[in-house]
């Protein structure tokens, strides 16, 4: 074989190379297409996405906030505001004796009478008495009422006080209790002042 033919095989079997890897050899010709279809689908997609003239339109996953909404109830009617009767209830009055502010020598017996007035549902008794609560006792006892005392009927009531020896401000409050020694109604009130004429002075606050 000659130099020019040797050229021409070697031509020759570079085309059938060629040929054999861009699928030219296949039958049906099936293999060329679908390369050729995949990359203009690559080339579609690459363009689609690097165009600056795209627009990507995506759906909002989150839902919409909704409107609170408030009902307004109407206010309550509160129920009037009854003073109910009490089977025991009673009302200081007046000071009958010795009134607030007396000024008594030390050691001065004294009798204290207030006027009270029942103002409870239910009458008093022999039974019922005023008792000390706190304060200045002075000495004093508890009083039974001197007799019955029907509803919205008033009493005077006294007790036996006596002053102490040293001199100065001293008072003690008493409230009366029924028969089964329950404390009810107005606190009644003694006040003095203890003084043996030298000196005076002024209740403490």
């Amino acid at each position: 074989m000659d130099k020019s033919n040797h050229i021409v095989c070697v031509l020759f079997l570079t085309g059938v190379l060629c040929a054999c890897s861009s699928g030219t050899l296949s039958p049906s010709g099936q293999e060329a297409s679908t390369t050729a279809a995949g990359m203009t689908a690559i080339q579609t997609t690459s363009l689609f996405v690097i165009s600056p003239t795209s627009t990507l339109t995506l759906a909002s996953q989150e839902s919409p906030i909704p409107t609170p909404t408030f009902t307004v109830f109407p206010n309550p009617t509160r129920p009037p505001i009854v003073n109910v009767p009490r089977c025991n209830d009673s009302l200081f009055l007046v000071d009958v004796t010795i009134p607030d502010g007396t000024i008594l020598a030390p050691e001065e017996n004294f009798v204290k009478t207030w006027r009270v007035k029942n103002t409870g549902t239910c009458g008093w008794t022999t039974s019922f008495a005023l008792g000390f609560s706190y304060g200045n006792l002075m000495s004093g006892n508890d009083a039974t009422l001197p007799n019955s005392v029907d509803a919205g009927d008033s009493i005077d009531i006294s007790v036996d006080l006596t002053t102490p020896k040293a001199t100065g401000w001293y008072g003690g409050w008493w409230r009366l209790r029924n028969e089964s020694g329950l404390f009810f109604g107005d606190f009644v009130y003694v006040s003095i002042l203890v003084s043996d004429g030298q000196e005076t002075s002024t209740p403490s606050s």
